[in-house]
C-alpha cells in the first residue's frame, strides 16, 4: 500500500515524496507500477500528460533510512506485524529530525504500542488507508494515548489534501473499520456454512452486479470477494460438482459436511 499512498500524495496533493522500500528491485517495481497508473489516468483523460510528468518529478526513491533525515512527515506501510513496525519506528526515531511526524498505516495494531518504541510518542499517529489507496476515499486517523493535538490536526489536513474523507478513531483493537468488518465477515461465513451458497450471498449484499452498477455504488467486495485465500479456497478444494451448473450446484464432501455444516 505504500506505493498507493505515495502516488496519491504526489498526484493529488502535489507534495514531494520519497518512496522507500527494502530493496532497489522492490523500489523499481513500485515506480513501474506508478507509471502504469499515471499512463492509465492520462489515457482516460483523468489527468493531462503534463500533470503526470509533474507527478513523476515529485517522487524520488531510496533504500536508505538516512535519506529520510530531513523529511517532515513519514507514513510507514510495512507488514502488519508489531515487531517489524516497532523496529522501523526505532530506526526512524534515530534517523529523522526531531520535528518529523511519524504515521503508521495499520488496520489493527495499537498506535500506543508502536509509539512506545520511539522517544517521541507524542509525534506518532495511525493512518489507516483503505485499499486500494488511489480508489478508496476513507482514511481512519488514530491518535495514540500520547499523540499531540498538533500531530492529529496536521494528519487530518494531510489526508484531506490527498482527497480523502477522514474519521478519527480511538486506539482500540481493530479501531472502528475492522471492528465492524470482522463480525461482517464472520456472519457471512456462518451463512455460507449453514443456510446459503456463496453466489446467493454475494447477490443479496449487492456484489454480483453488472460492472457499471457495481462501480456506481462503490460497494467494497467484502466479505466474500475480499481475501478469499481463507475459507473460500479451502471449500473450493473440497467441493464436488453435483449438477450441470458449476456456478450454483456445488456441495461439500460428506465428511466435511459432518464436521462443519
Amino acid at each position: 500500500m505504500g506505493l498507493g499512498i505515495a502516488y496519491v500524495a504526489a498526484n493529488v496533493s502535489r507534495l514531494p515524496v520519497v518512496l522507500m522500500d527494502v530493496s532497489p528491485e522492490q523500489t523499481e517495481r513500485g515506480i513501474q507500477f506508478m507509471n502504469k497508473l499515471l499512463d492509465k489516468d492520462v489515457s482516460k483523460s483523468k489527468i493531462t500528460a503534463e500533470h503526470a510528468k509533474g507527478t513523476r518529478e515529485l517522487v524520488s526513491t531510496t533504500n536508505k533510512l538516512s535519506d529520510l533525515a530531513d523529511v517532515d512527515y513519514v507514513i510507514e506501510a510495512a507488514s502488519e506485524n508489531l515487531d517489524i513496525k516497532c523496529a522501523i519506528f526505532r530506526d526512524l526515531d534515530a534517523q529523522c529530525k526531531p520535528s518529523t511526524m511519524l504515521a503508521t498505516n495499520t488496520s489493527s495494531i495499537s498506535i500506543t504500542k508502536i509509539a512506545a518504541a520511539t522517544k517521541k510518542a507524542d509525534q506518532v499517529i495511525g493512518m489507516h488507508f483503505m485499499n486500494p489507496v488511489p480508489v478508496m476515499k476513507l482514511v481512519e486517523i488514530i491518535p495514540g494515548l500520547q499523540t499531540d493535538k498538533r500531530v492529529l490536526d496536521t494528519t487530518l489536513q494531510l489526508a484531506q489534501a490527498m482527497g480523502k474523507t477522514t474519521t478519527v478513531s480511538q486506539d482500540i483493537p481493530g479501531f472502528v473499520a475492522n471492528r465492524l468488518l470482522m463480525p461482517y465477515i464472520n456472519e457471512a461465513m456462518m451463512l455460507l456454512e449453514s443456510v446459503s451458497y456463496i453466489m446467493k450471498i454475494r447477490t443479496r449484499i449487492g456484489i454480483n452486479k453488472p460492472a457499471k452498477e457495481e462501480k456506481k455504488d462503490n460497494h467494497p467486495p467484502w466479505p466474500l470477494a475480499y481475501r478469499q485465500t481463507e475459507k473460500h479456497h479451502f471449500l473450493s478444494a473440497m467441493w464436488v460438482d453435483e449438477g450441470s451448473s458449476k456456478a450454483y450446484s456445488f456441495f461439500p464432501f460428506s465428511l466435511f459436511s459432518a464436521f462443519v455444516l
